[in-house]
């Protein structure tokens, strides 16, 4: 071939020299002929152009040889030198005529050769020999796809799609410093660098092995995806010995650009979805013998040069083989051919040559041997346009800007250095917006400083006057503006008080005075400090205001040139274009630019500098590419708290405490009262206001009564349930209703009569008069009680936010009370104000002092804690000329009550009382939101003392009594300690089950039917409480392994475990009649998987026993139960004297606590408290709803022999999922009572009580029937998850138009619903037959619902799934009464602000029970000979007559007649209907049945 070259060089020279052209113009330059022939014919066609164009002239004795392919030229393997940028030649085409003509190229500013957009090929000049003749071909091909020629191999768009299903990464190897992306990637570097051979971990964002497996380098591995990929993916690179060494987080959620080649620490990214940067294509060799005798091939030797560049780097080499024992045939008869294939992959990502060369050599049977050659290229050409955009910040001591610290406290690290320099604001304005800690001296003159003008600022030591004063500063200065004041040029530091004065310069008038007090040591002094009309913004190097210098670096990442067109900077809501401001807008491949700005910004305020840059640029061919970043600059303030707290006492006009008047108490000044209103006291006829006003028909105290009162003609004034201190309002009466006014007080509504009073509302008739249990509290306009509102002002004026965690109230030095739970905001802003408010009932007829003091604690983000506290005292003078009561009433404390009021503290249980021990029983007030009032006035005297009352309070005393619940050993309160269904995340160590009994159908778990399996034989294991069954639990390998087997009561526990051992993975269960293991005792067996691979819960219920405690090494110990210890704490009053406790005892419903002992004779000082205080411990059962109730009572003589006494009445409801519930306490205190009579049966043959019991089953346990009503909203829009909400199973399909995930249709009258919400809390997992109310507890954000057939008592076929979102958003639909598939929205409760929990019910679920016992203390047996009700509407009635029992009602028996259900849709309800329900029974006594007793009891409730 050289030979032929040196040829067609030789007609060019003689061309050039006679004047003739061949066909072609040779050009007129100084290059060598041979690069003239190049640049006209090309690296392989000069020849063939030349010799057609010479061919006239030298016949036809050459002859070109038919090209299958296009030509190629020759390369040079050897000696080739590398290329820093790729080369390109132009396609030659064949002209059709024999003159060839010269063809144009455009070579472009950055290329060194003309494109080739094909390559081409050529075959091989063989030798003519006599011997041996042979041919071989090239041909490459891509493997899959469409099959086409390496040579049309189409460019690869690098940039990947949002929804990523799959990715391939090369691992490179390498430090993350060699990461390559636009992303804000995380590459951690852990145990050294990754170098070789490791094991890649790529797990997803459920922690979900996606990737596991030994890696070598350049190796490639794929991530394969059915769905797409979790929003992040995280690789871990580790040796084989699994030591860490490196981990990459990459987003994949679409949020952050990802591109082909991006490098990522040690994985290089070559493929995502079906865009892939390796392609694998076939080689195919073609040999032929072209001679007419046989021949052997002998060589087939390949050698391949590639060079690929990426972001400006070259990398490739040359790489010589043998393949000929790829040959499939190496002998060859003439015109036989034979193949060699090999694979090998193009990286179509790059922008590069792979070039292969072949030599086949031959040897026929005689003579020499022969050879052939042919060469295949492949060029790849990337032209991503890519350019990346970095924003960096720093101040101008090269800190990152969100590491800049300013200190608030201008006295930092010591606060007694005096400050040198004062930076303020000028603002404007008067003293009324000062806000700081100092006690600021600030005045306002002539109407104070205006806030639109500039005024003159002068700030000096001391008079202004006084020759002896300094001037620091004297300047008028606009509003907004800051000036400086220092003791320059002197140095010394700023006087221990400034005085700074804003003077008007048009009239010289003084508007304000400011004094600013600099010492530490004195008043602390902080930056944005208000002091009048001037703010603090910097002291000494302090500083609010710091200049700041931002960055902004571009950079061509891609793989061709580019030219920036658009430069957009974005901070504050403003754009600014900068593209004017760089110089050269034309990028090389690597190339950066830099531009910098310069702000300043306040540092001493929370805030957020959001700078965005957007750049656009245009590649020259191809599509424009963006880039955009941002930088957030957060203000990080310097550990600095600060909380100011102010005490508002107002009455309901807004007046305050200290100014309400104290009425005049005569109420017959103008004649007769018409309006009255008493408070109840519950004290007996003893002293009474007016003589023989008042009968006591039986003695005692009763916490609750029902009071009647009627005037003279019988008309009703007041009928209800009251409690201590509640008030009895009287309707209004007149002259036709006669002077008097009776008033009975019942032990309960339809209990017995024990007080009956007569009161004359037009003689000697003033306030506080008492007429047996009730206290004249106003008359007319005439008030005592007064109700009033403390509100309590808490305000972040420190520089950093806070969290409010405690608002601690005390009132006259008695124990505190956490105020937290109805504050409006707890986190507070800097700047930002709170309130708490509190509504309490004053006695303004009673002389005294109150003092509240309220103490805030507050908790920044870091730092110290900080504290803030305030107080306010009501003092409230009576007048002297007062007239006298018989016994005088002790000053009542307020005790203010959380505004709005909870609901009210659930029905408690009666507790047993030890004989002689009186124990009131306390019941619920009937009204949603009692008024709480002050204190009652402790009123028994001892016993015998007959002598008149003293008449000062010098001479009683002021105990109280209050419990606390607390965790043992834990500070939080009872109330808050839930037990969520925790998962069980290691095997056990032991296990825990509460034998419940019954049978299998009660399982309340989620293992599949493979794990869990249960079957019960003769009726299944015993449910009453007691009943003893024998159990054994062991291995399901034949019980090689015994955990348990024993006796075990229904209602205990008992434990499963073989220590140090941990648990087998499935456990067998089997519970038997007796210890006789014989068929005939069997009644339950079961299987379960115990290892916690799967699911396993605590909570979980198999068949009888319920998993309630397990013990593993990665969560410990996980309970169902507590240890509670109830602290009782008695203190003495801060007035009175000295108290002698006598009695101390608690009721509770896990028995009667007697402390009496324990402190009878203590004497307590005044203001002093019981230490330490009495306590005792109970366990709590998490896995039942249990309200716990405590009633504590103490009693105390005075050093006057006066007796003294409270109660407290505390409970709280454990065994709810979320919220945790707060404890409340009863509103007001008890006095002490007697014991109730003992009935003479003599006089009473037997006495019945009428038990009629309305509950709501539904609601939350929101809903009882005092308070049914119609719901306030009927969508839920909190924005929250709920509290609580409720589904009914009605049945149906997925509508059509659903806006959530749905499938199937459920119609069965009994399904299995399992519903679990997003954070894997199993809300309802059981069997559910239609019309269920299914209350689900534990929401959080959305939820999965299955509906399935039953199956042997367990999940069979889904008929029906769903994904309902359980956020209170527009978006989720939660409406009363909507349809999701076949379950119904009945309820839904949210939690307030306040804390307050709200429930809005659809329906109201009603169950009405009827039972009747013995009256207590009674022993007479009495034979039901009748019991009938009436149930339902007022105005439709239905009335049951129920058959009769056949025993005799026993002293501690209570027969049921039966119950009543009925479902109230309170969305249709005219709002005024009345429900009545009422028990009758009639019995005889069984001695004689000519003594009869009868007992009737009702239940009204309106829904309204």
């Amino acid at each position: 071939m050289a030979l032929y070259r040196r040829f067609a060089l030789t007609i060019l020279a003689i061309s050039a020299s006679v004047g003739v052209q061949a066909g072609f113009q040779i050009p007129e330059n100084d290059k060598t002929r041979e690069q003239q022939a190049d640049e006209i014919f090309g690296d392989d066609g000069w020849f063939w152009a030349l010799m057609s164009s010479a061919q006239g002239d030298y016949g036809s004795s050459i002859t070109r040889p038919p090209t299958p392919n296009p030509t190629r030229r020759p390369t040079d393997f050897g000696s080739r030198p590398p290329t820093p940028n790729p080369t390109r030649r132009p396609s030659i085409t064949r002209p059709p005529t024999p003159n060839p003509t010269r063809l144009p190229t455009d070579y472009g500013s950055s290329i060194t050769r003309p494109p080739t957009p094909n390559p081409t090929k050529r075959p091989t000049m063989v030798p003519v020999v006599d011997e041996c003749s042979i041919d071989v071909t090239i041909d490459c091909v891509e493997i899959g796809g469409i099959g086409r020629d390496c040579y049309r191999l189409p460019t690869q768009s690098l940039e990947c799609n949002r929804d990523i299903r799959s990715l391939s990464f090369t691992y490179i190897a390498g430090s993350c410093s060699q990461s390559a992306n636009t992303q804000s990637d995380s590459c951690v570097e852990v145990g050294g660098v990754p170098t070789g051979i490791s094991r890649i971990t790529c797990k997803n964002d459920q922690d979900e092995d996606v990737f596991n497996d030994i890696v070598n380098v350049d190796q490639t591995f794929t991530i394969p995806a059915f769905e797409p990929l979790s929003d992040h993916l995280t690789c871990e690179i580790a040796s084989l010995d699994r030591q860490k060494r490196q981990t990459v987080r990459i987003d994949t959620s679409g949020n952050e650009d990802i591109y082909l080649k991006d490098i990522y620490g040690g994985l290089q990214l070559e493929s995502c979805n079906n865009k892939n940067c390796l392609v694998p294509v076939e080689y195919t060799y073609t040999i032929e013998n072209t001679h007419t005798r046989p021949m052997t091939v002998t060589l087939l030797e390949r050698t391949t040069f590639s060079r690929r560049e990426l972001n400006g780097e070259s990398t490739g080499g040359t790489e010589t083989n043998n393949l000929i024992d790829l040959v499939e045939d190496k002998i060859l008869e003439p015109g036989q051919s034979t193949e060699a294939k090999e694979e090998s992959v193009v990286d179509l990502c790059v922008t590069g040559e792979y070039e292969t060369k072949v030599v086949v050599k031959a040897d026929p049977p005689v003579g020499l041997p022969c050879e052939a050659t042919d060469e295949y290229e492949i060029l790849t050409v990337a032209k991503e346009c890519r350019v990346n955009v970095d924003i960096t910040c720093e101040d101008l001591d090269g800190r990152d800007c969100n590491d800049i610290e300013t200190y608030l406290n201008c006295h930092e690290g010591n606060v007694i250095n005096r400050i040198g320099e004062l930076t303020f604001t000028y603002l404007g304005g008067t003293c009324d917006q000062s806000s700081n800690s100092q006690n600021d001296e600030c005045e306002d003159l002539n109407g104070g400083p205006p806030r639109n003008r500039r005024m003159r600022i002068i700030c000096h030591s001391g008079d202004a006057n006084d020759d002896m004063t300094v001037l620091f500063f004297n300047d008028i200065v606009p509003v907004g503006e800051t000036f400086i004041v220092n003791n320059n040029p002197v140095g010394r530091p700023l006087p221990r008080d400034l005085i700074c004065e804003i003077i008007d310069p048009v009239d010289n008038e003084k508007r304000q005075c400011v004094t600013i007090a600099t010492r530490g040591e004195d008043e602390g002094l902080y930056l944005k400090d208000v002091l009048g009309s001037l703010r603090v913004e910097g002291c000494d190097s302090n500083n609010c205001y710091v200049p700041i210098i931002y960055t902004y670096t571009l950079e061509n990442v891609g793989q061709t040139p580019m030219e920036i067109t658009e430069y957009e900077l974005s901070r504050d809501g403003s754009t600014e274009n900068l593209l004017d401001k760089i110089d050269d807008k034309n990028l090389e491949v690597g190339e950066t630019r830099i531009l910098q700005d310069e702000e300043v910004i306040d540092t001493c305020v929370e805030n957020e500098f959001l700078t965005t840059i957007s750049v656009e640029a245009d590649p020259p061919e191809g599509v424009p590419c963006t880039g955009v970043d941002e930088y957030i600059v957060e203000t990080d303030l310097k550990k600095d708290c600060r909380v100011d707290v102010d005490i508002i006492c107002e009455d309901q006009d807004e007046k305050n405490c200290n100014d309400i008047p104290v009425p005049s108490f005569n109420c017959n000044i103008n004649g007769c009262a018409d309006a009255l209103s008493f408070s109840y006291t519950g004290k007996p006829c003893d002293d009474n206001s007016q003589d023989e006003s008042c009968e006591q028909i039986a003695d005692g105290i009763f916490i609750s009564t029902y009071i009647e009162c009627f005037d003279e003609v019988n008309m009703p004034l007041f009928q209800d349930t009251v409690t201590l201190g509640d008030v009895v309002d009287l309707q209004e009466t007149t002259s036709r209703s006669g002077n008097n006014v009776r008033c009975e007080l019942f032990a309960s509504r339809r209990g017995a009569k024990f007080q009956e009073v007569q009161i004359n509302r037009c003689e000697d008739l003033s306030l506080k008069n008492e007429y047996g249990g009730l206290s004249l509290e106003s008359c007319d306009e005439k008030k005592c009680i007064v109700p009033i509102e403390y509100t309590y002002k808490i305000q972040n004026i420190g520089g950093v936010p806070m969290e409010i965690t405690e608002i601690m109230r005390i009132l006259d030095g008695q124990s505190p009370t956490d105020l937290i739970g109805i504050v409006e905001d707890t986190n507070l802003a800097v700047g930002e104000t709170t309130t708490a408010s509190e509504t309490s009932d004053i006695d303004i007829c009673v002389q005294g002092e109150y003092k509240t003091e309220v103490r805030v604690k507050a908790d920044p983000p870091d730092g110290s804690v900080c504290n803030g506290e305030d107080s306010y005292e009501i003092v409230i003078s009576v007048d002297p000329t007062r007239p006298p009561t018989p016994e005088p009433t002790p000053p009542a404390t307020p005790m203010p009550t959380p505004r709005p009021t909870p609901r009210p503290t659930p029905r408690p249980t009666p507790f047993p009382t030890p004989e002689g021990t009186p124990m009131p029983t306390p019941r619920p007030t009937p009204r949603p939101t009692p008024r709480p009032t002050p204190r009652p006035t402790p009123f028994p005297t001892p016993e015998g003392d007959t002598s008149e009352p003293p008449s000062a309070e010098s001479e009683q005393c002021f105990v109280s009594v209050d419990t606390d619940c607390t965790p043992s050993g834990e500070s939080q309160d009872c109330g808050s300690v839930v037990v969520t269904r925790t998962r069980c995340e290691n095997r056990p160590l032991a296990m825990v089950f509460r034998y419940n009994g019954g049978t299998c159908a009660q399982s309340d778990n989620i293992q599949n039917s493979d794990l869990f399996q249960c079957e019960d034989f003769q009726g299944g294991p015993p449910t009453e409480v007691g009943v003893t069954s024998f159990i054994t639990a062991t291995d399901i390998k034949g019980g090689s392994i015994v955990y348990h087997a024993a006796t075990v009561e229904v209602g205990s526990e008992y434990t499963v475990a073989e220590q140090p051992f941990e648990v087998e993975p499935n456990i067998n269960i089997t519970i038997w009649k007796s210890p006789l293991t014989v068929f005939e005792n069997l009644v339950q067996t079961l299987v379960f998987h115990s290892s916690c691979s799967q699911n396993l819960f605590l909570k979980d219920r198999f068949g009888a026993s319920q998993l309630v405690v397990f013990v593993n090494e990665v969560q410990g110990l996980q309970s169902c139960f507590f240890n509670a210890t109830y602290t009782i704490n008695v203190a003495n009053g801060i007035r009175g004297t000295k108290a002698t406790l006598r009695t101390l005892s608690s009721a509770t419903n896990y028995g009667f606590f007697n402390f009496s002992e324990q402190v009878n004779g203590i004497a307590l000082d005044v203001g002093q408290t019981l230490t330490p205080a009495p306590s005792f411990e109970v366990v709590i059962d998490l896995t039942v709803v249990t309200n716990n109730e405590v009633l504590s009572i103490i009693t105390a003589e005075s050093e006057f022999g006066l007796t003294c006494s409270d109660t407290d009445f505390f409970s709280f409801v454990t065994g709810l999922a979320i919220p945790p519930n707060v404890p409340t306490r009863a509103p007001t205190s008890a006095p002490t009572r007697t014991p109730l009579p003992t009935p003479d049966p003599e006089l009473t043959a037997c006495a019945l009580q009428s038990i009629v019991n309305c509950n709501v089953q539904n609601g939350g346990g929101l809903l009882d029937c005092d308070n049914i009503a119609p719901p306030s909203r009927s969508i839920c829009l909190s924005g929250a998850p709920p509290r609580e909400l409720e589904f009914i199973y009605r049945g149906g399909s997925c509508p059509g138009d659903a806006t959530f995930p749905c499938q199937g249709q459920a119609n069965r009258n009994q399904v299995w619903i399992t519903i679990i919400s997003s954070n894997q809390n199993i809300l309802w997992n059981r069997i559910t037959p239609r019309d269920t109310f299914m209350d689900l507890r534990g929401v959080d954000e959305s939820m999965t619902v299955e509906i399935s057939t039953i199956v042997n008592g367990r999940v069979g076929t889904r008929l029906q799934f769903m994904e309902i979102s359980t956020l209170c958003i527009a978006q989720a639909n939660l409406r009363l009464k909507e349809f999701f598939g076949a379950l119904q929205l009945a309820e839904f409760t949210t939690v307030g602000n306040d804390g307050i929990a709200s429930a809005n019910a659809a329906f109201a679920k009603v169950v009405v029970t009827y039972a009747v016992q013995l009256v207590a203390g009674t022993s007479i047996r009495a034979r039901i000979i009748q019991a009938t009700s009436s149930s339902g509407l007022v105005s439709d009635q239905v009335v049951e007559t129920y058959p009769l029992p056949g025993e005799l009602l026993q002293p501690r028996d209570t027969y049921v007649f039966g119950e009543q259900e009925r479902i109230i849709d309170l969305t249709e309800t005219n709002g005024d209907e009345r429900f009545s329900y009422s028990l009758d029974v009639l019995a005889i006594s069984a001695s004689s049945p000519a003594l009869t007793c009868a007992s009737s009891e009702s239940v009204f409730f309106d829904v309204s």
